[in-house]
């Protein structure tokens, strides 16, 4: 997996594939960072129809979905509209993954809550509503070579899953690792920028959307699209929007993790 600035420091020219994320910089350079992200990634395309490579796969992200909060999920909408652009004038083959938190990844909220439980205070949690789909890592892997044998150039592939609250999580978590059913909470208050419910498929982008038994497949929007005039308007696939996990199924999952002792 080849991070944001560093495409150009591999040059043979037989690469099938890459697999592209983008730096978290975006959420601390504002306007001109958007700028130059947007710059990089038309750079990255035109090296890799150069190279003549066979697929480009961009990591995203929900914060790319509507409504986009923050500079981070502009530079992941950005990477996605010129992506699923590209393919229109080369041979090499663009798509995206969409997915957000990964279960006990350093993006996640695992890491945290781990330094509050070592020193016995309170499991910070942002708002009592607050919904997550649950990823794991494996199948977070999964989606991406799912996306890699089954694209057609052009689309952004989500994974279905389950969705908990995130209070919730915050308390089965807790009870695994100390014991303790009733383990202290502290409401904190939302950050900047930070959804209520996760989003992976908006609802704009429903009308464009391919469902399969595990996933959704997002095509790319047609000029005067006139079969968009026939479709029904269908509902964002949000975590609120999907049946919540059980605290019993919850802490059966969690324990089925190996990073969980």
């Amino acid at each position: 997996m080849l991070p944001l600035g560093k495409t150009f420091h591999i040059a043979p020219s037989n690469v099938d594939t890459i697999f592209l994320y983008s730096s978290l910089i975006a959420l601390m350079c504002g306007n001109i960072c958007l700028i130059r992200l947007s710059s990089k990634h038309t750079e990255q395309i035109n090296f890799a129809i150069e190279k003549k490579v066979k697929t480009v796969i961009g990591i995203s992200t929900d914060k790319a979905t509507q409504p986009i909060k923050n500079f981070y999920g502009f530079s992941k909408a950005a990477m996605e509209k010129l992506f699923l652009n590209a393919n229109s004038n080369s041979m090499t083959k663009f798509l995206c993954v969409r997915y957000g938190n990964v279960l006990g990844s350093r993006g996640s909220v695992i890491p945290l809550w781990d330094s509050k439980i070592k020193k016995d205070k309170p499991l910070p949690v942002t708002h009592p509503d607050m919904t997550r789909f649950m990823l794991t890592l494996s199948e977070a892997i999964h989606l991406v070579f799912y996306a890699l044998n089954n694209t057609q150039g052009g689309e952004i592939f989500v994974k279905k899953a389950p969705a908990t609250k995130i209070v919730d999580l915050a308390k089965v978590y807790a009870e695994i690792k100390t014991g303790n059913d009733d383990y202290p909470i502290n409401l904190v208050g939302r950050r900047a920028g930070e959804k209520i419910h996760e989003v992976l498929v908006s609802e704009e982008e429903m009308r464009n959307v391919k469902e399969m038994e595990d996933h959704y497949i997002i095509h790319r929007e047609l000029e005067f699209d006139l079969d968009s005039l026939k479709k029904e308007r269908l509902s964002e696939y949000s975590s609120d929007t999907v049946p919540l996990i059980t605290k019993p199924d919850l802490k059966n999952l969690m324990k089925d993790l190996s990073w969980i002792p």
